[in-house]
């Protein structure tokens, strides 16, 4: 690999770095050629299927923790459901069905 290509190489990663910094912050975008534009939708994607993912994992485990904190006055139902707006990447709001059901094994282990 050239010095040359080298230099495009990082400057193309810089640029991707901060384009990435931007989304998260909520920032705008410049108007950039279409690949670019391409790959800023599937970062942005990326983030948000990120986000949901360990929103729904903290969903749960709160669930649990609330389950066993209260097991002896059976307060907490064996399944929580609701759907919430949230905005994972700044200026983005998504729909989120939140799910958790306790299993009966670990109901049972609690």
């Amino acid at each position: 690999m050239s010095k040359e290509s080298a230099a495009g190489a990082c400057a193309a990663i810089e640029k991707t770095m901060a384009d990435i910094e931007k989304i998260l912050t909520g920032e705008k975008l410049k108007i950039s050629n279409p690949k670019r534009e391409a790959l800023r939708k599937k970062i942005k994607a990326a983030l948000i299927k990120s986000s949901r993912s360990w929103y729904k994992k903290g969903f749960n485990r709160g669930h649990k923790e609330a389950f066993r904190a209260y097991k002896a006055h059976k307060r907490v139902p064996e399944t929580l459901e609701v759907e919430v707006e949230r905005e994972f990447v700044p200026n983005t709001k998504r729909r989120v069905l939140l799910k958790s059901t306790l299993t009966k094994a670990f109901r049972e282990k609690a």
